[in-house]
């Protein structure tokens, strides 16, 4: 890879992974980037409300372990209009970059062979996650069935599967939440999700290997709700308002009651 230009090792990337998910997925610099495909008319419908703009685990607080309210803090960055799926999104590659990939990558440590390396393992690993996370009700026990029909990963340790099926069922909540009480769409989450993956990648307290998954990640949510390039008809939508029960106190406090819970498994092992 060393010898390769930055386009041409991002495309190896994306081959690699292609080979993987059985899928041909774009570049997302491409439609992302400062010269992206999207055409200046697209719109992608969404539905607005009040965000945190900044939510994630460290700015969720509970009082105790019985406590059953919890609290948001650091406001400094709410709008009272905002696209709403960003906030899970952001909130949901948070847990993906610091919790499920230090996981994924840990577990593709320990199978790694002569005749099969890490990366390799690594590629099918996210994968399998990736396809996980869409079943809300299933999404843990969906990735371990997957993983022992998968030869290259049949030998998978129990314990190391521990923290990376409660990081899976955290996610799935999250995404329950977002499509249930938010009323959010699969596309507009996907969008949110592509967007969010491929920034964080940016970050310098990221490793090469979170980085690079990240970024494979942003391409498999973008593969889901990008326009075909030959596709001369474009819909409009008006951005939707979020129904007023997506925003009562009791289901805004029961959602952080499941992610305290969730959050609190992921450090089990």
């Amino acid at each position: 890879l060393k010898s390769l230009s930055e386009d041409e090792t991002l495309n190896h990337l994306l081959n690699t992974f292609s080979e993987v998910s059985g899928k041909q997925l774009a570049n997302p610099f491409d439609w992302l980037g400062n010269r992206p495909l999207l055409p200046y008319h697209y719109t992608i419908a969404g539905h607005s409300g009040s965000i945190h703009g900044d939510l994630n685990l460290q700015n969720i607080l509970f009082a105790g372990e019985k406590e059953q309210v919890g609290w948001l803090i650091d406001f400094e960055r709410s709008q009272k209009q905002g696209m709403v799926a960003f906030d899970l999104a952001k909130l949901e590659v948070q847990i993906w970059n610091h919790h499920l990939t230090p996981c994924l990558t840990q577990l593709a440590t320990t199978l790694e062979s002569p005749d099969t390396s890490k990366p390799q393992i690594c590629y099918h690993l996210l994968d399998l996650a990736l396809k996980a996370t869409d079943f809300e009700d299933y999404s843990a026990e969906l990735f371990q069935t997957q993983l022992k029909l998968n030869d290259l990963l049949l030998s998978a340790s129990d314990l190391l599967l521990i923290p990376i099926a409660n990081t899976i069922k955290l996610i799935a909540c999250i995404r329950g939440f977002a499509m249930k009480q938010c009323q959010l769409t699969p596309i507009e989450l996907s969008w949110a999700r592509a967007v969010y993956c491929l920034n964080s990648a940016k970050y310098p307290n990221l490793s090469s290997w979170y980085c690079i998954l990240a970024f494979l990640a942003s391409a498999w949510h973008l593969d889901a709700v990008h326009p075909e390039l030959n596709c001369e008809y474009y819909s409009f939508d008006r951005i939707k308002q979020c129904p007023k029960a997506s925003t009562h106190k009791q289901q805004i406090d029961g959602f952080l009651v499941k992610l305290e819970r969730h959050h609190e498994s992921l450090n089990y092992r």
